[in-house]
């Protein structure tokens, strides 16, 4: 391991809007693969009673 060499405070700000972002579009995806799979339960159960 190198040693953690000490960023300008522009290069943290950067690296936190990043890690931001990521840590949102992780959230996003996993809200939105419960929300279809949600919508895939909902459909079915109404398809399985239509029948």
């Amino acid at each position: 391991m190198k040693p953690h060499r000490r960023l300008p405070a522009e290069d943290t700000f950067t690296q936190r809007i990043i890690d931001r972002g990521y840590a949102v579009a992780v959230f996003g995806c996993g809200m939105v693969a419960d929300g279809l799979e949600y919508l895939g339960l909902r459909i079915r159960a109404a398809w399985r009673a239509r029948r």
